[in-house]
Order: C-alpha cells, then structure tokens, then sequence
C-alpha cells in the first residue's frame, strides 16, 4: 500500500450506550438478557432481547437471524443473488421479472428514491462500481477517470429511469445495475422489527453497525444512544430514542480511500458522479427504518445548502447533521434529544426547517 493510497476504515457510526444498565435500572429485578451477532450487510448486526426465558429467546434470535441472513443472500448487489440476476437479465434484455424476496425492495425503495428527488438512487450501481466501493477497497482504489465521470454527468443511470407494470420492470438504459444498499438495512431492520414487536419481549434493540431499531424501552426509560464524533475517539452527544424508534446515520468516514493525498468517501452524488460534499454526517430518527435509511444518504447529497429544504419535504422533525466546521446543527426537536458532550470540540446549534 502507497501512501497516497492509505485506506481508512471507521468503526462504527453509533454506539449503543449503556443498554443492559438502562433495562436493569428501569425494571424491577433483573431481567433475562439474550444477545445475537451475526455479520450481515456488510457489517455485524447484534440484537438484544430482554424479558424472554431461555426456551423462548434463543429460538427467536434464531429466527430473526434466517431472516436477516435471507435477506442479505436475497440483496446483495454483487454477489451472486436473486439481485444480481435480476440486474444481469435487465443489462441483457432490458427487462427483469422481480420475483419474491425483491418485492420489499422495489415496493419500498423505489418509491423512497421518488420522494428524496433520486438524492437516494438504487440505480447508480454501475457508479459504485467504477468507484470500488461495490466490493472490499484495497491499497489499489482510486477515483474513476474523468471520462467516466464526463459521461456518467452526460449519461446518468437512475432508477427514475425505471418502468415498472407489475411485477415487470423495463428500461432503455443501458448497463443499468440497481443497488439499494442505502435501504436496504432499513427495510430489514423494518422487518425485524415487526416481527419483534408481535412477541412478548419487554424491551430490545437491533444494532445493525450503529444504524438501529427499538422495540419498546427499559421500563419508564429511554434508550440512551451516543452519535459517533467523525474524526476522534468517543461521541459528539448522547440521544434519547424512545418505543419503536429507528435511527440512521450516514457519514463520510464508514467507508473511504485516499489516493494522492485526496480523499474519497461512499456516499455518492448522483448528478455529479462523486463523494458527496459540504457535510460529515447526518442521523435521522424516525418511526420507519426504511426513511430513516434513505433519508440520511439523500441529506448528505442535499449537502449543507438543500439539508433543511429536503427534510421538511420528506416531513421529517429529527434531523441532525454535522458540519466540515465541526458544528453540529440539529432540528428543535432532535436538539431537545440531545445531550452533548462539551469536550466533542464542537459548535452546537439548532435549526428550523422551512
């Protein structure tokens, strides 16, 4: 590996504060605690569960693990999968079938990307691969040329180019490659939360890399969960979460390369073919995992300039982003969430929508 070619990988982008000590101080007597962790979507997913016996619990984390692990072998968009076929059948006939397991995808995601304005784009696959992020970076990632990136300006792909008559999607784009990683987790985490919250369970929280999920709270008390600072050891602040809640983070630190002492980040802007700019990070909680996921790659594209227009249209109230200046700019009702922390070496300061 070069040094112009230093690859930095980030930990994760939120950090469950304190779970276990929330739950036993919120109920009477300790509860029965059951963890699992498992690596899917590219990251490791735990989930815990609180006020299940044994017989109960661990075929039920059972359970949820075969469905996420389904789902990962389902979406994947460059392993083979039921995805990868459907991309390779419309590269090659301009026209796919979606069949079982991708319905939740087009049935949720595409009508996601509309709403973001394509800020959120399953179909920029073909982007993420000139970029190598399709895959695990290496001592060897580097930007795609400019005359990829001419064209790719002149000749974008974008699932807005996508026709779609039931279960029949067609399209006039060529090599058009469809990968909804920026929902995908959410609509699974969505999924798993249904299913967790028609049990009996007291309390419990899906971790899927820092992006996650409640199921009910700790007794009288909410969830405490820290937002990762984006250069330094430690968090910017602590957030309340309550019942049913999901939180999403996107930032510019969880996957990135340098190459010539320039560095480049996974978040991509659709219009222009490269990184985002203009912000670090943006969370977003919200009662549908699936927003939650689109909306915070579709702020970070909106960038520091349309953030605050793009969350009102998406009818958001809890939004928090994080400026190159090191300020931390939230909504009224995500500031009053947030408990910072004063030695983060950060401005904070709250914002209204339009």
């Amino acid at each position: 590996m070069t040094p112009g070619q230093r690859i930095r990988r980030a930990g994760r982008r939120l950090l469950a504060l304190g779970l276990a000590a929330a739950v036993l101080a919120a109920c009477s007597g300790e509860p029965d605690v059951h963890h699992r962790r498992m690596l899917v979507f590219g990251t490791m997913v735990d989930i815990s569960l609180y006020g299940l016996p044994d017989d109960r619990a661990e075929p039920l984390l059972a359970e949820m693990e075969a469905h996420l692990r389904q789902r990962h072998d389902a979406w994947h968009a460059w392993e083979d999968s039921a995805l990868t076929r459907f991309n390779e059948q419309l590269r090659k006939e301009g026209r796919a079938r979606i069949h079982g397991p991708l319905r939740p995808l087009f049935d949720q995601g595409l009508p996601l990307a509309r709403r973001t304005g394509y800020r959120f784009d399953p179909g920029i696959g073909a982007l993420a691969r000139a970029w190598g992020f399709h895959g695990d970076l290496s001592g060897e990632a580097q930007p795609p040329s400019d005359a990829f990136l001419r064209d790719w300006r002149a000749h974008p792909h974008s699932a807005a180019d996508l026709e779609r008559d039931g279960d029949m999607v067609t399209t006039d784009t060529r090599d058009m490659r469809l990968d909804f990683g920026a929902v995908a987790k959410g609509i699974a985490l969505a999924e798993v939360h249904e299913q967790l919250a028609a049990t009996e369970v007291d309390a419990g929280i899906v971790n899927a890399g820092g992006d996650l999920v409640t199921i009910r709270q700790p007794g009288q008390r909410r969830w405490r969960i820290g937002i990762r600072h984006p250069e330094a050891e430690g968090v910017v602040g602590t957030l309340s979460v309550d019942a049913d809640e999901a939180v999403f983070t996107s930032g510019d630190y969880e996957r990135r390369f340098e190459h010539e002492g320039n560095r480049y980040h996974h978040i991509l802007d659709p219009d222009t073919g490269r990184p985002a700019r203009g912000l670090r990070a943006v969370t977003v909680i919200h009662e549908d995992p699936a927003l939650a996921d689109a909306a915070a790659t579709a702020l970070m594209v909106a960038g520091p300039d349309d953030w605050r227009r793009v969350a009102a249209e998406l009818e958001l109230d809890h939004v928090l982003v994080i400026t190159p200046q090191q300020r931390v700019r939230a909504t009224p009702a995500m500031a009053r969430r947030l408990d910072p922390d004063r030695e983060a070496d950060m401005t904070f300061e709250t914002v209204e929508l339009p």
